[in-house]
């Protein structure tokens, strides 16, 4: 098999596919890769829809899983085993959505929103048994980075996130197990309750306002 198992332009719908045996002695390596979306027309993916995606990237120290380049791509039911990254969401790509994605043995990051990648949405990852020589399971360059549902181990630092991405990354609903966070709820009737969670004794609850921002009570 060449360089990619399946290597996409254009608009696609595509459901159940597993990649192996791909990227041997050849450059780049991927098990599904979307075309970038500064090509010419004609070599773009823009607005792919694909469903049940396995993989396994356990060929090359170099092998990945999926490459998303192109524009308002969604991607949902994914499963990478031993890649180089499990996901990489690449700089030229807009508005990517992906959903229910579970990567294991990642040697380097389970998922990469790269330099450039804009506006990526990332549902209920689920990122566990790194190998010991990752880097962490999140790599976060891009801008507009939005990760709801974390689910991941600590078999590698959580997550790395560049200065200049910093600003506009945001997290929900992370898995308590792993990560100090808070849960929003109703404590009582006529009583709402931030209460913090996660495997640390102790855990400070901390309200950064942005520049000269205010924390403001009532009206």
């Amino acid at each position: 098999m060449g360089a990619c198992a399946v290597d996409l332009r254009g608009t696609w719908n595509g459901t159940n596919i597993f990649a192996r045996g791909f990227g041997v002695g050849v450059e780049p390596r991927y098990g599904v890769r979307l075309r970038p979306a500064d090509a010419s027309p004609n070599n773009v993916a823009r607005q792919c829809n694909l469903t049940n995606i396995e993989i396994d990237a356990s060929g090359t120290e170099q092998t990945s899983g999926v490459f998303v380049d192109g524009v308002q791509c969604n991607l949902t039911n994914i499963a990478v085993k031993n890649p180089k990254v499990g996901v990489i969401v690449a700089g030229n790509a807009k508005g990517s959505n992906i959903t229910n994605v579970t990567v294991e043995g990642h040697r380097e990051y389970g998922i990469e929103t790269s330099t450039n990648a804009e506006d990526t949405t990332i549902v209920n990852a689920t990122l566990q048994n790194a190998d010991a020589l990752a880097t962490a399971h999140f790599r976060v360059e891009g801008i507009g980075t939005t990760l709801i549902g974390d689910n991941s181990d600590d078999s590698a630092t959580q997550y790395s996130v560049s200065g200049t991405a910093s600003a506009s990354f945001t997290r929900m609903g992370l898995n308590a197990r792993y990560n100090d966070t808070v849960e929003l709820r109703q404590a009582a009737a006529g009583r709402a309750s931030i209460t913090a969670r996660g495997p640390s004794t102790n855990i400070d609850v901390a309200i950064d306002p942005k520049g000269t921002g205010k924390i403001r009570m009532g009206t």
